[in-house]
């Protein structure tokens, strides 16, 4: 679960002055993670690790209901390393993948 230390990192690494300013995110999705997409749980990864859950303590069955938890209220908790800030976040608008078709080499 690299893509929940990977948020982690970039939560706790908000320097203070800048959080207040924050009102949404968004979060685009590249390369391997972006392909993996849905069958591998990428996405609800992604959204706990900004809730600031970690790999070693995130409970498997929180995996399943995140998604449905952030779309019912349109908003995501951030996990700061010194509290949470409450930010407008949308699923289908706000969470990304940009995936691309790989070129076949002969």
């Amino acid at each position: 679960m690299l893509n929940l230390r990977a948020g982690k990192i970039f939560t706790h690494s908000l320097p203070p002055a800048l959080i207040s300013h924050i009102h949404t995110l968004k979060v685009s999705l590249h390369g391997s993670l972006a392909a993996t997409g849905m069958g591998h749980m990428t996405p609800h990864s992604v959204l706990l690790c900004l809730l600031g859950e970690s790999p070693e303590s995130v409970q498997v069955g929180r995996l399943a209901k995140v998604m449905d938890e952030v779309g019912a209220v349109g908003e995501i908790e951030l996990g700061l390393q010194e509290g949470t800030k409450r930010v407008k976040f949308d699923l289908k608008r706000d969470l990304v993948s940009l995936a691309f078709a790989l070129g076949h080499c002969d």
